[in-house]
C-alpha cells in the first residue's frame, strides 16, 4: 500500500495537473480564436474602408483632371481674348494716325481755300 501511496499520489497529481492544463490551454485557445476572427473580421472592414476610400480618392483626382482641364482651357481663352485686344488697340493706333493725316490735310485745304477766298475777296 505504501508503494501506490508513494507511486499513485504524484501520478494523480501530475495527470491531474496535465488534464486542468489541457482545460486552460483549450479555453486559451477559444479565446485566442475568437480574438483572430475579430482580427480577421476588423482587417476586413479596414480593406473594405480602404478600397472605398481610395475609389473616393480616384475620384476627386478625376475631377481635379477635369478642373485643370477647364483651367488650360480658360487660360487659351484668355490669351486669344489678350491677342485680340492687342490687334484692336494696334488696329485703333493705325485708325488715329490714319485720322490725323486726313485732318492734317483737311485743315491744309481748308487752309488753302481761305487762302483763295480771301484773294478772290481782296480781287472784288
Amino acid at each position: 500500500m505504501h508503494d501506490v501511496i508513494v507511486v499513485g499520489v504524484p501520478l494523480i497529481t501530475i495527470l491531474g495537473g496535465i488534464f486542468f492544463n489541457n482545460q486552460a490551454l483549450v479555453r486559451v485557445e477559444t479565446r485566442l480564436d475568437g480574438r483572430l476572427d475579430r482580427l480577421e473580421n476588423n482587417f476586413k472592414d479596414v480593406r473594405e474602408e480602404i478600397k472605398v476610400v481610395g475609389n473616393e480618392i480616384q475620384d476627386v483626382r478625376s475631377e481635379l483632371g477635369d478642373v485643370r482641364s477647364e483651367m488650360r482651357d480658360v487660360r487659351n481663352e484668355i490669351r486669344d481674348v489678350r491677342t485680340e485686344i492687342k490687334d484692336v488697340r494696334g488696329d485703333l493706333a493705325n485708325l488715329r494716325s490714319e485720322m490725323h493725316r486726313e485732318f492734317e490735310q483737311f485743315y491744309r485745304t481748308l487752309g488753302q481755300h481761305d487762302a483763295r477766298l480771301d484773294n478772290i475777296e481782296k480781287q472784288s
